[in-house]
């Protein structure tokens, strides 16, 4: 199998392009089962999940009646997916702690075990009225290396990425639920993060319509050697907006070797090192 094949330098991920969908948390990890399998017979040792998947993205007034703690009944389900399939997972939801509400992301390993949950600290525009800011950049020990996660408009600040980084992120994931007008964007900033930090960026958005959303798909594993592992993105064409599963190969060597990328995170002064590690 594949999977025999993955070390922490070297390894598949698989990121679920998907729609945003309402219909509640059974429905949602009911097409997660399907996707976590799917992913990991095709070698995958991480599947990752847009942002607020549980919920989907527009939950509105049913929020509160739909969040749930960290270790909710949503990790656990998500948590026997990991074991069943021995996969990492990540996945986005409303997380509720202390009678607020965070827009969360869970981290579980291949052993169903949740590593960590980050809450996203940039809020956009409504969510401000729902949400809660996160207030912490952590870094998660993996059998794959150590992680990082995002959650959509965070990637658009340099200052979120650049704090994982130098707390020694080897993959920083962004979770996303991007909408038009804002189409090519995010590639951009993902593409940005990558180089700049030199750390590999996944990054996955949701794709199709809700109630209220045209999503921009345009998912994709971003390297510091700028390089795009998994799909084209500069074209609006049918590829890129596809409900599908997207899988790439992750491998440090490729962008570590001399003269394929510049280590910016080197450049940095103590004092700046410092301020980021907050």
């Amino acid at each position: 199998m594949y999977t025999e094949r993955n070390t922490p330098n070297k390894f598949r991920i698989c990121l679920v392009q998907t729609t945003s969908d309402k219909q509640g948390r059974e429905h949602n990890l009911k097409r997660a089962a399907e996707a976590v399998k799917a992913a990991a017979a095709g070698g995958a040792i991480l599947v990752v999940f847009p942002e607020m998947y549980i919920a989907g993205y527009e939950a509105g007034e049913r929020l509160r009646s739909v969040c749930e703690t960290a270790d909710g009944p949503s990790f656990e389900t998500m948590a026997k997916f990991a074991t069943e399939n021995r996969i990492n997972v990540i996945y986005g939801y409303p997380e509720s702690r202390n009678g607020k509400i965070y827009n969360s992301a869970n981290l579980i390993d291949s052993e169903g075990r949740l590593k960590g949950t980050y809450a996203k600290t940039r809020l956009f525009e409504g969510e401000k009225e729902n949400f809660t800011p996160g207030s912490g950049y952590p870094v998660f020990d993996t059998d794959i290396g150590r992680i990082g996660m995002l959650i959509c408009y965070d990637i658009e600040f340099p200052e979120p990425a650049r704090r994982l980084a130098v707390k020694g992120a080897d993959l920083i994931v962004c979770i996303a639920a991007n909408m038009a007008p804002f189409h090519r964007l995010h590639a951009r900033f993902s593409l940005i993060r990558a180089v700049e930090n030199s750390v590999p960026v996944a990054y996955c958005n949701f794709t199709g319509n809700d109630d209220k959303f045209e999503y921009t798909g345009r998912s994709g594993l971003y390297e510091p050697s700028v390089e795009l592992l998994s799909s084209p993105v500069d074209d609006m064409d049918k590829e890129i907006l596809d409900e599908r599963l997207i899988f790439a190969e992750m491998d440090h060597a490729n962008y570590k070797r001399e003269g394929t990328a510049y280590d910016y995170i080197t450049q940095i002064s103590p004092g700046e090192r410092k301020m980021y590690q907050l």
